[in-house]
């Protein structure tokens, strides 16, 4: 009962409202999908970049403005890939496939933004130091590049299912850490950085984000099973699909042909075993194995 009067407190209503709204605006902007989702985390990461500078007092700065026009120019490249102005493809990954592959032209946006930057460096010496330049450089990675995986993560086949791990796995690690953390909480992880935050929090949003994951893709995994689209386009015939891995990919690959509900024609394993442990569902006896 301590424990849950612990958890009654203001701070906690405040995360509890902004959850629920963060929540909201995620449903709405994720499902519509398309420009709407682009535009919405292009405007989150500018604020987002915006908030992590301005602590370094860079918000209105050479290299801060540089980041600024660095991050939309990132957002319309995505467009454009999105658009097909640029094509690309991203080799296909357990049935997923994307139009472009933005990993491809990264490194070289990468290296004029590091350019802009150091030759606004030389041109205002020494009015900025070079830890200056290193905040807005990392600073853009940290924040904008990784927030536009919301988007590209949306946009590739399956997406719209796959996109909802990345908020299990944050917002749920970071509110199981928060809950197991203020009802549980006795040994420092960081008293110095975080002094609030405690190993046992630490555990718990680990395994709790593990176990949001786990219950989502049990129930949704018939959406995001490749082989059963295959086999749709295969007029249904399950025995005309083969699957097959080395080593750790082909542990993963009798799992899936002794896992399945379906008898497929059959999976070629180099190099890998089939663990005592897993539990074979149905008769299997038919499958063959190379």
């Amino acid at each position: 009962m301590s424990a849950i009067k612990k958890l009654l407190t203001k701070s906690f209503v405040e995360r509890l409202i902004s959850g629920i709204i963060l929540v909201a605006i995620a449903i709405v902007t994720i499902m519509l999908g398309g420009d709407v989702l682009l535009i919405t985390t292009g405007i989150i990461s500018v604020i987002g970049y915006f908030e992590l500078i301005r602590v370094y007092k860079l918000e209105k700065s050479v290299p801060g403005i540089i980041g600024y026009i660095a991050t939309v120019g990132y957002y319309i490249l995505l467009k454009l890939l999105d658009g097909n102005i640029i094509k690309k493809d991203l080799r296909g990954h357990m049935g997923m496939e994307s139009k472009n592959f933005i990993g491809e032209y990264l490194i070289f946006f990468a290296i004029i933004f590091i350019i802009c930057l150091m030759a606004s460096y030389v041109l205002t010496f020494p009015k900025y130091k070079a830890d200056d330049i290193m905040v807005c450089f990392f600073g853009f990675f940290y924040v904008v590049v990784m927030l536009s995986y919301i988007y590209q993560v949306r946009e590739i086949k399956e997406g719209t299912y796959l996109v909802w791990l990345i908020f299990l796995s944050s917002w749920g690690c970071d509110t199981c850490a928060y809950l197991v953390g203020v009802m549980f909480g006795k040994h420092k992880m960081a008293p110095v950085l975080s002094p609030k935050k405690s190993i046992e929090g630490g555990i718990g949003g680990v395994l709790g984000a593990a176990l949001l994951g786990f219950i989502y893709a049990t129930i949704f995994k018939k959406y995001t099973t490749s082989y059963i689209k295959e086999a749709e386009l295969l007029n249904g015939k399950y025995e005309n699909i083969f699957i097959g891995g080395h080593s750790q990919g082909a542990c993963v690959t009798l799992y899936t042909g002794y896992n399945m509900n379906e008898l497929i024609g059959g999976v070629v394993a180099f190099s890998g075993v089939l663990f005592p442990e897993i539990e074979i569902v149905g008769d299997k006896n038919k499958l063959k194995v190379f």
